[in-house]
């Protein structure tokens, strides 16, 4: 069957799926920030697994909507290079869906054990319901300014050891144009000793055909588009054990790893500077 080709929507569709979306993310939210509030008594690590359901909810929720009202299409590759055991994932923020349809594509659909952890800044800990949920689900804060540390890595060396999450970490530390990278920005320049903390790192490309380069021509417009029958598709790589990982050979791995993706992917690799909000190669 061919793929029908990606189609913007109307407005009153972008306001239907974002009431949606909203609606899902608050509801959810809140049940899981009253998750042993009424029984002291709850182990630590059952709060973490009951409030992390109410997240896999919303994300399969969000995904179904999607297919069902959109049209999107989600595709999985390399599935079969995933370990069983806890792994830290390595992936670029390319679209919002990265951290939202992944949950519910690895747990619901491929019956992966672990829930995510994610790395996630600091702020949203602030807001109501959100923030609260945050914390009882094991999702770890970061401060980006600090760029990692051992503080960081103890966070999540406990969410792999100790409520047996999947950690999942953004290269790059603000969301970015397929086919460029920011020069500079965290794990690509500056990256943690994540071979420390002793879990598989499994490299993870997500290309979405609904988020391509038309929409980054001007860096000023809106990043967050739906679009109509996109297809979004995950390749998982094979992970590199800890003990193969070397002083300063995280940044070779992250590029080597998932660059290649990109590639076969049909993405132009390119610069692009968040700070000066430009292409670098670009006249």
């Amino acid at each position: 069957m061919t793929e029908k080709e990606p189609q913007r929507i109307s407005l009153r569709e972008q306001l239907l799926f974002y009431r949606k979306f909203i609606w899902s993310v608050f509801v959810h939210s809140a049940k899981a920030s009253l998750v042993g509030s009424c029984n002291k008594n709850i182990a630590p690590e059952e709060v973490v697994h009951k409030s992390s359901n109410y997240g896999l909810q919303s994300s399969e929720e969000i995904n179904r909507y999607l297919e069902q009202k959109m049209g999107l299409q989600i595709k999985v590759e390399g599935a079969e290079n995933l370990p069983p055991e806890p792994v830290i994932f390595l992936l670029r923020h390319i679209t919002w869906w990265d951290s939202i349809g992944l949950p519910d594509v690895l747990q619901n659909r491929f019956g992966r054990e672990q829930a995510f952890s994610f790395l996630t800044k600091q702020e949203y800990f602030k807001y109501p319901l959100f923030g609260s949920a945050l914390s009882k689900s094991g999702q770890i804060p970061i401060d980006r300014k600090e760029k990692g540390g051992e503080a960081l890595r103890e966070k999540m060396r406990e969410a792999i050891e100790k409520i047996q999450h999947d950690v999942l970490v953004f290269v790059e530390s603000t969301r970015m144009p397929p086919g460029y990278w920011a020069p500079g920005e965290w794990y690509t320049s500056k990256p943690v000793s994540l071979g420390k903390i002793g879990a598989p790192l499994v490299p993870v490309y997500i290309y979405a055909t609904g988020v391509g380069r038309k929409e980054f021509q001007d860096p000023r417009k809106p990043r967050n588009r739906i679009v109509r029958n996109s297809t979004n598709t995950i390749i998982f790589g094979k992970p590199l054990e800890a003990a193969q990982i070397q002083d300063g050979a995280l940044s070779d791995f992250i590029f080597t790893n998932i660059k290649k993706y990109e590639l076969s992917a049909g993405q132009e690799l390119g610069v692009f500077d968040p700070k000066k909000r430009k292409y670098l190669n670009r006249s």
